[in-house]
């Protein structure tokens, strides 16, 4: 049964790679945050052979974009482990020009080393009405160091609708959803897969007070997701 869906996932995928791509315009992180905070995780599967099936199968094409998925595959009970927490990633970094820039909110990645020429720009942020953010392949990106898993290269990752030439931090693939939920998101190695956890919009804790981050998924509405 497990096979069937994951199957029938993929070839769902193949169809939308070989279909008209929707081109979408390309977008940033929210000019007005509201003084909110984008919570949540990346979170990497190592070998998806043996992640769910209905965790979704990985992609690089980019004509295709971030997918849903059930919110437990954002889990180690999917066989996935928190690989980039936001608090962590999306911060201000003096090696990194962009994040000092944007506080954080548009950071140029080396998930794995800057020597390896993978090198993402990543965004997250949220709009003062609670509208939570995440691009990927932003303007600023190098993926020239990618291996050859053929077809999985640059060219590919762009498909029709990348690469973004207007302005780092400007982004041709994203989310934007106001509830937590849990995507497939591009990886550029198909015997893994990436996914995105969303938590939510939060006001951060004062200076000095415990932060406490809680999962959205679950939690009785109306506790703060940030402290306690």
């Amino acid at each position: 049964m497990k096979t069937t869906a994951f199957l029938a996932l993929a070839l769902t995928l193949a169809n939308a790679q070989e279909a008209e791509p929707e081109c979408l315009e390309p977008k940033s992180y929210p000019d007005e945050d509201g003084g909110l905070v984008s919570t949540g995780a990346i979170w990497l599967v190592e070998d998806n052979s043996v992640m769910p099936s209905e965790c979704g199968a990985p992609y690089w094409d980019g004509n295709v974009h971030p997918y849903k998925v059930p919110d437990y595959c954002c889990s180690e009970e999917s066989t996935a482990f928190e690989w980039f927490p936001f608090e962590t990633t999306f911060v201000p970094n003096d090696g990194d020009p962009l994040s000092v820039e944007t506080d954080g909110k548009c950071i140029l990645s080396h998930p794995f080393g800057p020597e390896a020429g993978i090198s993402p720009v990543l965004v997250s942020g949220c709009a003062a009405d609670g509208t939570q953010f995440y691009g990927e392949k932003c303007g600023g990106s190098d993926f020239s160091g990618l291996p050859v898993y053929d077809p999985w290269t640059e060219a590919f990752g762009y498909g029709t609708c990348g690469p973004v030439e207007t302005r780092d931090c400007d982004c041709f693939t994203y989310v934007e959803t106001k509830e937590p939920g849990c995507y497939v998101i591009a990886a550029p190695n198909p015997a893994v897969n990436v996914l995105l956890q969303h938590e939510g919009c939060c006001v951060p804790c004062d200076e000095g007070r415990k932060n406490n981050r809680k999962l959205l998924f679950g939690r009785v509405s109306g506790d703060p997701p940030c402290c306690e």
